[in-house]
């Protein structure tokens, strides 16, 4: 199987599900999809996940539906609020063998992820508070 089509399979289970939270921890993009859970974290603490989240350490862009970018991997943190508060359904992803995706919302946005460099993991795709595989993409291609 072709990498896109390994990135594609991999993202599927976002299609159809609202993106329901966005933010920043250092410089990865966290975005949390589907229905919302609540699950105790490492510290203990209860919080709210969603059924799959979507973590990118590389180079991304939100684009409007007109073609304006929205946020991107420069600058963001006041935008990403915004994006999630709009709860956007993802209908749609596309891959490329590089390991970089757009994803495509019901607004006619797009989320672009380049993968891009050295970097160890350029994202990765789980279902937070479960015991299953990530689907990690990085330099040295996929691990699952």
């Amino acid at each position: 199987m072709e990498l896109h089509e390994r990135i594609e399979s991999a993202l599927a289970c976002l299609i159809g599900q609202p993106m329901w939270a966005a933010g920043l921890a250092g410089d990865i993009l966290w975005l949390q999809f589907g229905g919302e859970h609540l699950v105790v974290d490492m510290k203990g603490e209860p919080r709210t996940v969603g059924s799959h989240a979507l973590h990118v350490s590389s180079s991304w862009q939100w684009v409007e539906a007109w073609g304006d970018v929205r946020a991107d991997h420069h600058f963001a943190h006041a935008e990403l609020e915004f994006l999630g508060a709009k709860r956007p359904i993802c209908e749609s992803v596309a891959a490329d063998d590089n390991g970089g995706f757009q994803l495509r919302f019901a607004d006619q946005s797009v989320l672009c992820v380049e993968a891009e460099g050295d970097a160890e993991e350029y994202w990765r795709v789980f279902a937070p508070g479960r015991e299953a595989p990530h689907f990690v993409v990085g330099a040295q291609g996929v691990e699952e």
